[in-house]
Order: C-alpha cells, then sequence, then structure tokens
C-alpha cells in the first residue's frame, strides 16, 4: 500500500511540477497524501534545488507537526538538513539535523538516526573541519555495527578513510578504505567497490606512491566500464593521469587529462570534485616540464572554481601551487602574494575549525546538563510517588512506627540534601578545573602557531635575502639556512594542528620534511625516488628537533652532491625503535663520500652540525661508503609515547 500510495504521489507531482508545485500540493484535501508528497519532493530536490527542497520542508514540518507525525517530520528535518548543507549554510543545516536526531532518538530509529549522524559528519568534512567530522563518522558507526546493515558499516568506514585522507593520513585512510572494500566484496556490492578501489587509488597518489595508484586507476577504469558508470570512468582516468603525472610520464598523462576535460564539460559534471583533479594535474604536468605560463593558466582556472563554488581548502591548494609557479618563473613579487594569500587562508580555516569545535563543545555541555536535570526531576518524581505508597500503608500501624518512619525519613533527607550539595560542589570544581585545561591547551596550540609563524618568515627573509647575493657559495648557504629553519617549523606546524600537543609522528614528520627538500631542489632533468619506511613511533619535540635537522642535512647534501651527473637517484631513510633505542639510517646509490672523509676533522659546517646534533641525543653512529653513501645512527637520548598519548 505505501509502494502505491508513493506512486500515485510521483504521479500527481509529475502533473503539477510544471506550474506552482508547492501551492498544487497544498492544495490537495487529503492531509496524509499531501504529507507525503511534501516529503518526496524535499528528498527529491534537497541535492539538485536546495533552496525549492527547503520551501517544501518547512510546508512538511508544519503538517507533521499539526497531524502529530513525528517519524516523517524527522525524515523532512533529515532531508532539509541535507538540503542547507549543499546550500552552504551550516549553521541552518545542524539545527535541522539535530531536530532529526532528537526524533529519531525518542522513536528508536536506529538507522535513520546513524545516518543523520553521518550527514552531520559529511557536512563537517566538507568543509575542511576533519575533527568534528570523525568523531560523528565514529559515532555513526558506533550505531551500525549494533544493525543487521554492513552495507551502511562499509559506508562508514569509507567515510572514515575520506576525513584521514583529507587529514594526510593516509596510512589510516587507505586502511579504513581496506575495510570498507573486503565488506563490500563480501555482501556483491559493485558499485561501492568500484568506490572504494578509486579512493585507495586517490590515497596512494596523494602520498606520493604513484606505481600503486596506477595500478588502482586501471582497475577502476576498467570496471567502470563494465559496470557502464561514465562519471566514475572519467574519474578513473583522472586518477590515473595523476598517477603518471607523479611518475614524470607525461606525454601518457597529458591526452588523457585533455580528453577527461571535454568529457566532464560535455555531461555537466562541472561541479564534481573531478574538475579540480584535471586543473590541478594539468598544471603539475607543465609545471614540471618549466612551462610556467601553462601551468599557472589551469592553477588559476583551479582559483576560479573553488572561489565560485567556496571550496577554501581546496583554494589553498591552488595559491601554493601558483606561488611556486610564479617562483619558478622569476616574478618573486607574485610568488610572495600567493604565498601571503595561503597563509592566511589556511589559518583562517584553522581559526573556524577552532571556534566550530569550541561551540559543538558547549553544544554537547548544554545538551548533558538538560538531559541530567530531566533525570534528576525524574528521579524526584519517582521518589515522591513511593513515599506517597509507603504512607498510605503505614496508615494502619500504630503511631509510634509511623513516628519513626518520619524520624527515619527526615534523617535520609537531611542526607540527601548534604549529599546534593557535595555533588553540586564537585560539579563546579570540576568544570573550573576542565576550563582550566581547556584554556591551556588553546594557549599552547597558540603558542606552537606562533612559533611556526615566526619561523616561516624568518624562511622567508632568507629566501629574499637570497636573491640578492651573487656569490654562489653564500647564496647556497642562505638556502641551507632556509631549509634547516623550514624543518624546525614543521615540528611546531604538526603540534597544533593535531590533537597531541607535545609529541609529533615522526612518519608524518618525515614525509612533509623530505617533500619540502625535494620542491627546494626541484630539478626537471633529474628524477630522484626517496623512500621512507617509518614504524608508528611519537617522539617528544627536544628529540624530533635535531633528528629533522640531521635528516635535513643529509637529505640535502644527497641532492647536492650523491648524483652529481646523473640522471636517477634513490634515497631511504629508514626509523625504527628496538630494544629501547632509535634506528636511523641514511642511505643512498651515489657515488658516495670523497675518499679520506673524517667526520671529526672536516671543515663542512654541516657535517659539523651532524656531529653535534648526534652528541645532543647521546648517539653513536656508522659511516660506510659502499655502493653509495650510508650514515647509521643508534640514538638513546629521547622520549616516545605509544599510539601518540601526551606526556
Amino acid at each position: 500500500m505505501y509502494k502505491c500510495l508513493y506512486l500515485f504521489c510521483c504521479l500527481v507531482w509529475c502533473s503539477v511540477a510544471s506550474t506552482q508545485p508547492i501551492d498544487s500540493v497544498l492544495s490537495l484535501k487529503n492531509d496524509s497524501t499531501k504529507l507525503n508528497l511534501l516529503k518526496a519532493a524535499t528528498l527529491a530536490y534537497c541535492e539538485d534545488d536546495p533552496p525549492l527542497a527547503i520551501r517544501f520542508a518547512n510546508a512538511g514540518i508544519t503538517l507533521a507537526q499539526n497531524l502529530n507525525n513525528t517519524l516523517t517530520k524527522g525524515e523532512i528535518c533529515k532531508a532539509a538538513g541535507v538540503a542547507y548543507d549543499v546550500h552552504g549554510n551550516l549553521d541552518s543545516c545542524l539545527y535541522y539535523h539535530n531536530e532529526a536526531i532528537a526524533i529519531f532518538k525518542q522513536l528508536g530509529q536506529q538507522e535513520l538516526l546513524a545516518n543523520t549522524i553521518s550527514d552531520i559528519a559529511l557536512a563537517y568534512y566538507l568543509r575542511g573541519i576533519y575533527e568534528l567530522s570523525l568523531r560523528y563518522h565514529l559515532e555513526a558507526l558506533a550505531i551500525r555495527e549494533k544493525l543487521p546493515n554492513k552495507k551502511n558499516i562499509s559506508k562508514s568506514y569509507n567515510n572514515i578513510g575520506l576525513v584521514y585522507r583529507g587529514r594526510k593520513d593516509f596510512t589510516n585512510a587507505i586502511g579504513y578504505y581496506k575495510k570498507s572494500l573486503r565488506i563490500k566484496e563480501e555482501i556483491r556490492d559493485s558499485v561501492g567497490v568500484l568506490n572504494t578501489l578509486m579512493n585507495i587509488g586517490s590515497a596512494y597518489a596523494l602520498s606520493k606512491k604513484y606505481d600503486s595508484a596506477a595500478i588502482y586507476s586501471n582497475q577502476t577504469l576498467s570496471l567502470s566500464r563494465t559496470l557502464k558508470k561514465p562519471q566514475d570512468e572519467i574519474n578513473s582516468q583522472v586518477n590515473l593521469a595523476m598517477a603518471l603525472v607523479g611518475q614524470k610520464k607525461f606525454q601518457q598523462a597529458e591526452p588523457l587529462l585533455n580528453d577527461a576535460l571535454l568529457k566532464v564539460k560535455d555531461k555537466n559534471f562541472e561541479s564534481n570534485q573531478t574538475l579540480y583533479t584535471i586543473y590541478e594535474s594539468l598544471g603539475n604536468l607543465h609545471f614540471y616540464q618549466n612551462r610556467n605560463d601553462e601551468s599557472i593558466k589551469w592553477f588559476k582556472l583551479g582559483e576560479e572554481l573553488c572561489k565560485k563554488t567556496n571550496r577554501r581548502e581546496m583554494l589553498a591548494i591552488f595559491y601554493a601551487d601558483l606561488s611556486q609557479s610564479y617562483e619558478l618563473k622569476g616574478d618573486y613579487k607574485t610568488a610572495l602574494q600567493y604565498e601571503h594569500l595561503n597563509k592566511i587562508l589556511n589559518d583562517s580555516i584553522l581559526n573556524a575549525e577552532n571556534i566550530r569545535q569550541i561551540n559543538e563543545m558547549n553544544a554537547v555541555y548544554e545538551k548533558e546538563k538538560k538531559e541530567q536535570q530531566i533525570v534528576h526531576l525524574s528521579n524526584e518524581s519517582s521518589a515522591k510517588g513511593l513515599e506517597l505508597g509507603k504512607t498510605k500503608s503505614f496508615l494502619i500501624y500504630l503511631s509510634i512506627a509511623l513516628l519513626i518512619f518520619c524520624t527515619l525519613a527526615f534523617i535520609a533527607y537531611r542526607a540527601f540534601l548534604n549529599n546534593r550539595k557535595k555533588n553540586q560542589l564537585l560539579d563546579k570544581q570540576k568544570a573550573i578545573i576542565q576550563q582550566q585545561l581547556n584554556e591551556k591547551e588553546t594557549l599552547i596550540r597558540e603558542i606552537h602557531h606562533r612559533v611556526k609563524n615566526n619561523l616561516q618568515i624568518i624562511s622567508g627573509l632568507l629566501n629574499l635575502q637570497s636573491r640578492h647575493i651573487d656569490n654562489t657559495e653564500a647564496q647556497e648557504a642562505v638556502r641551507e639556512g632556509r631549509n634547516r629553519v623550514k624543518s624546525m617549523a614543521l615540528i611546531h606546524q604538526k603540534l597544533y594542528q593535531n590533537d597531541q600537543l607535545t609529541v609529533v609522528n615522526i612518519g608524518d614528520y618525515l614525509q612533509d620534511l623530505v617533500q619540502s627538500i625535494q620542491q627546494s631542489f626541484k630539478n626537471a632533468k633529474q628524477e630522484i625516488l626517496v623512500k621512507i619506511t617509518a614504524k608508528e613511533i611519537w617522539l617528544d619535540v627536544d628529540a624530533a628537533i635535531p633528528i629533522g635537522l640531521i635528516i635535513n642535512e643529509l637529505v640535502t647534501n644527497c641532492y647536492k652532491y650523491a648524483f652529481a651527473g646523473k640522471d636517477k637517484g634513490n634515497i631511504s631513510i629508514t626509523i625504527s625503535e628496538k630494544e629501547k633505542q632509535l634506528q636511523l639510517t641514511v642511505a643512498d646509490d651515489g657515488q658516495g663520500l670523497p675518499a679520506g672523509l673524517d667526520i671529526h676533522h672536516t671543515k663542512s659546517f654541516g657535517m659539523k652540525l651532524i656531529k653535534s646534533l648526534a652528541e645532543k641525543l647521546e648517539a653513536t653512529y656508522q659511516i660506510t661508503n659502499n655502493n653509495g653513501a650510508c650514515f647509521h645512527f643508534t640514538i638513546t637520548n629521547y622520549k616516545s609515547t605509544p599510539n601518540g598519548e601526551q606526556h
């Protein structure tokens, strides 16, 4: 009967859609049919035409309240939240989603509850507020794991992977993607398998593991054609091209990107994430080939698209790309302007995220406070009812028994009052302590942020100074100094961006450090691959900074000397923990160290710096010269914590 009613609603909708759809629906006499039409219209237009969906939703919510149809009201509120999200109004989105959550909790609708919480997580994700997005996705997953619908569990795993990818934690992202993939393969969800395989390939590409990215992209390209999914076929084609650009296979990548661009515009997929990737990949393709004007053209198209769609996190990426392109072109003034825009936008996104988290924590606190008041009032009501029942029962007893009962009740009531006062005092003390902890955490985060900004200013000043130095050796020394400052700035950036304010994930830090060095020594005629092997090790800042400086010196020396006259080269960095000692190895397959080099008596500032830093870490080191240089350090003076727990 419900399916028949839904079909009838759709037929009526089609008949009136060409005139005034809302007026036509509201003119219907049957309230039940009218309500179902309003819900169906809200669901149908919440993503394609948000303003129209919101008008239907407002009428539907009012009618559902009049009919006392709580479930349908909740479903319409959920759809309205999605419409406001697509429309760009986060506050209204959260309001309607929270209205739906309250209704679904009251009615015990666990699946709808989990879906709504997941919608909130997606809203935060699309705005780059990854911490809150992850929290809501995990909350939705906890509910879904208790329900029999495995497909929704796989969706949660996939969405959590997206958040980790946004945070550039590609190891966790791929781990969650593969959990999602196993479930989708088990339930034979072919479209879901395609989606997750594409996400895995994208994560490998973003983490610069282009060989793996190419394998997954070829696989999804074939599967999307089999399933006849044209949009997914275009996405797979773009992912493959991005991997080929990373592999420096430009002649294979360029026709794929140009063809994908034509398909995107022809099929009206311009609102899709694919167009951002196409613009950046075409820009990178020309950048790596020193075609600066072409790369700037594509990056500017990406900038315009981001401004049009209000994608601030993507806009920050294009600002950084434009800064590098103008710097390579020699237009340092414009490069500095885009670098400044990138810094302002990143700081703005971070501040918006902090404010949003504070507001969210306040909302959670107020909600918990109201729930406690409801429970307290309910307990008082129950106690009064029980006391009344006992009074009636004791009327048959002797007056002496009544006196004893009253005396005991009075004593109990006094004890209850005393206990309540103590609890209230404890609650106030807890609130004060929590507020102080939050203030200290905010202060520490701000300190790290300011230290990072100051180091970036120093780096920028060194960069500007180097442009006015004619002496090549002096210019090289300034550049090395700038890289050392950058390595320290990265530490403080990691500290204020993560939940852990005193420890750093050394693996993530090394990825960013090496990427920064690679940008500094870009050479389109030379291909140098850097392999980083680092387990889950969290180090305090006193150990992370000297280790970062050591690796900065050794990798910089590799780029400067190890591969002179060579087209290709390999550098490997390995760090692990064994028997309360850190084992650090930096090796290359270059031409090796000069004969007779003695690190204890060298005049090289870099080698003296490495020796000094090793002494600070109480490290022993070995230097070998077989098929390239190899430096091995055994470090004893450091502090590590499991799973990133703070000291």
